[in-house]
């Protein structure tokens, strides 16, 4: 029920949203998920072994736990998509549309809602009707010269003037 309540603060509700959209775009990625999974099981399978001769149960076989890891792949591989439709679903949002992000100089990271996405090109999604807060944080030396916004209809909106200071 708090929850509940927080999401009806438009706020709250765009800075949740707008993070989650993010992070299903970047960390949550099935590679990135599958890394951990397969980090973290090549750090326990060595002593695996020990488990299975302690404890009888959901993990009395490696072949067992092996299987169960497999799923947790699976639902990484999954998860994003139900995630995605259950928040435009919920939220009443539209359909995903693409958000792609064109830092050719690669001399600083952009944030979208307080998530860096990667250097270079990025794409991904966001659902409409959530706002986006944009940063730009340069290395050293280098500062923005502008953003470029392009929108569907193909209408670009400058948002900062090239060579502006402020």
């Amino acid at each position: 029920l708090p929850m509940r309540s927080l999401f009806k603060n438009k706020g709250f509700r765009d800075e949740f949203l707008g993070r989650y959209m993010m992070l299903l775009n970047t960390v949550f990625q099935p590679e990135n998920v599958n890394r951990v999974i397969d980090s973290l099981q090549n750090r326990i399978y060595p002593d695996f072994h020990y488990q299975v001769s302690r404890w009888n149960g959901m993990f009395s076989s490696i072949s067992n736990w092996e299987n169960q890891v497999e799923g947790l792949r699976r639902y990484a591989e999954l998860r994003p998509d139900n995630v995605w439709q259950n928040m435009a679903h919920h939220f009443s949002l539209g359909d995903p549309v693409e958000l792609r992000v064109d830092n050719d100089n690669g001399k600083g990271d952009v944030l979208v809602n307080s998530v860096a996405v990667p250097r270079g090109q990025f794409t991904g999604q966001i659902l409409p009707g959530v706002n986006l807060k944009l940063e730009y944080r340069g290395d050293p030396g280098y500062r923005l010269s502008h953003w470029v916004i392009t929108t569907v209809s193909s209408e670009t909106t400058t948002l900062l003037p090239r060579n502006s200071n402020w």
